[in-house]
């Protein structure tokens, strides 16, 4: 696993920046040669998926997708077959940076508006100013990175473009990552002795969310039982998690599944007024006083109630354990009463798929 992280993490840079460019007026200046910017070669495309076909490892292929942006940063989701990434850039000052990598991230974290859910930010220079061929800095690695060439005509499955070339070279091999203005990354190579892989761009698909299966879970009282569904859920850039799941959930919930016994979990006024993993792997899921004053249930349905919601949000981070509060407070009903930091552990054994 260490060694596909590797070369994931050396192959996965989705760069992704823009802004509306500025035109010189100046007929002095007329006969001066365009000035190259970071923010022309990265263009914010939201609900844009960014397909990327591989070669010489099959987890060179890979695609992309804009989570979210704020002020002059952005978090992209990286999906290949083994594994799924996280990442952070920010452009300022005419330095595009790599800030922020994470690993197995099987769900969808706001890391910019949360950023205490972050360990430490990285200074790994993707590009700066000036885009001239020659131009070279130091990593924190002490590797080396230069521009080696500009307008380098470089063909891909999703057409031919005239590219910055950026080569990067350290003790594990060269890597050749080339941006296509208005497009962004087009290809990637890392070159180690006779060997090479590559990621070239193969599809840019617009108006397309990301898309996550989602379990949801159930109770049925009379049976002593767990039911669950699995939905296709959509995120668009920018889209909050716990809405988006919170209105998934409620939806969910059918006539039918009513007539079964089957329970209601989140009533037509709960909220879900926070939605996060911690650090320490325990998943917190803080609730509105609706989810208690209109519950309607003895001592025992109300514990399915919750282990359905510790369920749910459990397996949708991958962690078995899950605090559940009401708005910022101690859980506190006249059954259930859960102590500072006290968590509930998800509870799978022997769900009915019902779909």
């Amino acid at each position: 696993m260490k060694k596909m992280l590797t070369i994931t993490l050396l192959l996965l840079v989705v760069l992704v920046f823009g802004c509306s460019k500025t035109v010189d007026n100046n007929n002095s200046n007329n006969n001066k040669p365009e000035e190259l910017k970071i923010v022309d070669y990265y263009p914010v495309l939201e609900n844009t998926q960014y397909v990327y076909k591989g070669e010489g490892n099959e987890f060179a292929e890979y695609s992309s997708f804009v989570d979210y942006t704020l002020d002059n940063r952005v978090q992209v989701k990286v999906d290949n077959p083994g594994t799924s990434l996280v990442k952070i850039y920010e452009l300022k000052d005419g330095v595009l940076k790599e800030l922020f990598t994470k690993g197995e991230a099987y769900y969808r974290e706001d890391y910019l508006r949360n950023p205490n859910l972050i360990d430490n930010l990285s200074e790994n220079i993707l590009l700066q100013e000036p885009l001239v061929k020659g131009n070279s800095w130091k990593l924190e690695d002490g590797s080396k990175r230069e521009i080696t060439g500009i307008d380098v005509i470089v063909t891909v499955p999703y057409g031919e473009f005239k590219a910055i070339e950026v080569t990067t070279t350290d003790s594990n091999g060269v890597t050749k990552d080339y941006y296509a203005k208005d497009v962004g990354l087009i290809q990637s190579k890392f070159i180690t002795g006779t060997d090479e892989i590559s990621s070239s761009l193969d599809k840019v698909l617009k108006n397309k969310p990301y898309t996550s299966n989602v379990k949801f879970y159930y109770p049925n009282l009379d049976k002593d039982k767990y039911y669950y569904i699995v939905a296709n859920v959509e995120f668009k850039t920018n889209d909050i998690t716990r809405q988006v799941l919170e209105n998934i959930y409620k939806t969910n919930y059918t006539d039918g599944m009513k007539n079964l016994g089957i329970g209601n979990v989140l009533t037509t006024n709960t909220k879900i007024n926070s939605l996060f993993l911690d650090k320490y792997g325990t998943v917190h899921v803080d609730l509105n006083n609706a989810f208690m004053t209109e519950m309607n249930a003895g001592s025992y349905f109300e514990s399915m109630l919750l282990h359905s919601i510790v369920s749910t949000f459990g397996a949708y981070y991958g962690e078995s354990k899950v605090i559940i509060t009401i708005d910022g407070n101690n859980y506190s009903s006249g059954h259930v009463y859960l102590q500072d930091g006290e968590y509930l552990k998800t509870y799978f054994s022997k769900a009915i798929k019902l779909n």
